[in-house]
Order: structure tokens, then sequence, then C-alpha cells
């Protein structure tokens, strides 16, 4: 997942390893792999061409080959998005002990560079995480009031152990010094986390970047669809897929009930790849989306907070009355699902909606008659499953 440390580790390692090596060299490679710079940035480090002649000068990679083959190196290779080709670059397959390491947000560029060894960068624990944003915060503004650490750990958890997202909003909330203020940042964070200052630029964005990287808009489509689904939901694989069918994701394997499900579990493993889904309670059966994902999926979702109501959702938040039908206007889906509401009165006027997810109410008892008859027009009303 973007934001979970990766680097930081790496920068760590950067730091700390020297003993029994040679040299210890990191460089980024970047979404958009640049060979000539990478080889300069490695010719660099071990001294075969000068700091000031790496922009007129393109350092073969056999001259690369040939110093690194005769020491013991560890090679740092961060952000990596696609397979690089090692061989391209000058850099032997590791031997004599030495060391090529290397990060990404994709599970497949590692089996595509056939890593040896993978470790997964979890987000942190709960005591990691309230140390990280406390931290960042400060005692200054902790201890300005009695109430505010009651109000800050809530906070705190809502960040789902993401140090991006703890660091980020530690930071923003460093100047708040009154209950209230604390108090109005719970309620922001859970209704409207862009709002935060930092979140949208230094959170948001940067975990964009493994959104935009899904070229295939059926996929993307499928993964802003799970932020209908409550915070830490765990989804069913073959209920989602259904939902996925339902709206039209797979119409290419509408007249195959089975490929169109093969496909479906394909689409999952795919967003589980790219860390958009992880596994849930029940790993074969169910996944999730991490909270700070799914507020990232809505924030896409509503244009990147350009519109807010482009997706409606309301999931397992206790309502207990449908939200007000003036919010339903520009909505092109809508869940309210695992709620308490007990019925809907009034009918909508909302010609864009796609899905209606009303599920898991299980009080709803009442629904105005005319309310999915003014939906005639509309492409598609979501599952009341």
């Amino acid at each position: 997942m973007g934001g979970v440390g990766k680097t930081t580790l790496l920068k760590k390692i950067n730091i700390e390893t020297t003993h029994g090596f040679n040299v210890v060299i990191w460089v980024v490679v970047s979404k958009e792999v640049n060979v000539g710079r990478i080889k300069n940035e490695l010719g660099k480090r071990l001294g075969l061409i000068r700091e000031e002649d790496t922009n007129q000068v393109e350092i073969r990679a056999s001259e690369i080959h040939n110093a690194l083959s005769k020491m013991k190196f560890m090679l740092l290779l961060d952000d990596i998005w696609q397979r690089l080709d090692l061989e391209l670059v000058g850099i032997p397959r590791p031997s004599n002990e030495s060391k090529v390491v290397f990060m990404t947000r994709f599970e497949n560029v590692c089996y595509e560079m056939k890593a040896e060894k993978k470790v997964k960068v979890e987000c942190l624990g709960w005591k990691e995480a309230w140390d990280l944003f406390r931290e960042n915060v400060g005692e200054e503004a902790l201890n300005s009031c009695g109430d505010i650490p009651g109000r800050a750990e809530p906070i705190a958890k809502e960040c789902g152990g993401l140090p991006l997202m703890l660091i980020t909003i530690g930071r923003a909330m460093a100047s708040k010094k009154t209950p209230e203020e604390w108090e109005n940042a719970k309620t922001a964070l859970r209704s409207s986390p862009s709002d935060i200052s930092g979140t949208e630029t230094e959170v948001f964005f940067r975990l964009k970047f493994s959104y935009d990287s899904i070229r295939d808009d059926i996929i993307k489509s499928c993964f802003l669809y799970c932020s209908l689904f409550p915070e830490e939901y765990d989804i069913s694989k073959e209920d989602l897929i259904d939902y996925w069918i339902g709206e039209g994701f797979l119409d290419e394997w509408d007249e195959d009930f089975d490929s169109a499900h093969n496909k479906g579990h394909d689409l999952i493993g795919t967003l589980k790849s790219a860390c958009l889904l992880e596994s849930a309670s029940d790993e074969k059966t169910e996944v999730k989306m991490h909270d700070v994902i799914r507020d990232l999926a809505l924030w896409i979702s509503s244009e990147c907070g350009k519109k807010k109501n482009k997706f409606l959702v309301k999931a397992g938040v206790g309502l207990s009355e449908a939200l007000a039908i003036e919010r339903w206007t520009e909505a092109n889906r809508i869940s309210l699902m695992q709620n308490e509401i007990k019925e809907i009165t009034e009918t909508p006027n909302c010609p864009d909606l796609l899905t209606l997810m009303l599920q898991k109410n299980w009080s709803l008892e009442k629904i105005t008659n005319d309310f999915f008859s003014i939906h005639a027009s509309s492409k598609s009303v979501g599952s009341a499953k």
C-alpha cells in the first residue's frame, strides 16, 4: 500500500547498512523508467563518472557490470512500478553475498523480477500507530486540555495504522488546542477526510498513483464500487462478483456464468496485488478495504473532491432515517446499507441513479409506493438484498 513506509524502511537500511559491503547504493526508479538516468546514478556512486558529467554522458551498462562484479554490494531500488531488466542497466545477478533489494506497490512485480524473498510491509499496530501520531501532534497540543487525549485516540484509530495518514493528520492537529477543534476534526475525518489540511495533497494524491496505474477502466470501476460497503466490512467475494455482474461491469461474459465469476475472481486478485483490496477474516471467501483506501475511493468517485454527492455513501453509520431527499439528486450511486432505517416516505428525484443499496436495514418496513417507479428511466437500480 502507498504510504505504509516502504521508502522509509529502505532509507533506514541505506543509512544503517554499511558493515560487510563495499558499497551501498540507493536509486529511485519511479513510475516512468529512465534507463539512462538509472545507469548514470549507478555510475556516479561507483566513481565511474563525475557528478558534473552525469547530464552529458551516458555510461555503458557493461562498465557498471564490470565494477559491481568485483565487489560485494547492496543495491536498493526504490519505487518500482514494473519489471526492471537488471542486465539492461548493468546490474549483475547478486553473488558473493551481494544483495539487490527493491520496493514496489505491486506483488506481481516481485514475481516478474524473480524475487527470492518477499516481505509485505504492513500497517502499524495500535501502540506503534499511537506513538507515531503523538510524536507528530506534539505533547503541547495533547496536554493543552484534559479532554483532548480522549478525542485524539479515535482520530488516530481512523488512520488505520497507515503511517502516511498518521503523520499528515498528526501534523494538522498540532496547532489544535481546544476540545471543540478536536471534535470537529473527528467528525471531518469520518465524513470528509480530504477537508483536513494536508490530507488531499499529502495522502490521497500519493495513494492515487496505485489507482492510476490500473489501465483497465472496468477494474477501476470495480474498485470504486467496493467503497459502497461500510468501513471494516468483510465483503463476500461471490456476492461482490454478483453485484459487478448486475452492474454490467462483466458484460463481456454475460452468456457464460462460470466465465463471468472466474473473471471476477481474477479482478479481485488484481486489486489485491495492487494493495487496493486486502484479505478479510476469511481469506478464501472474503475481502475488505482498508479504511484509508476506502476514503481514497470515495474521494476519487467525487472526481477528487469536486463533486461531493456523485457517490453518496452513509453505510453502517447507525442512521435511523434516510438522508434528506435533496441530497440524492446528483448521485450516481447511493449506499445506505447496514443502518437502522425504518421507512422511506419521500420520492426522490435522482435521474442519474445507477445503484441503490439498502440491504441489512433490518427494521425497514415501508417504502413509498411510487419510490421505484420514479427510476424507470434510470439505467439500473442496485440490489436491496
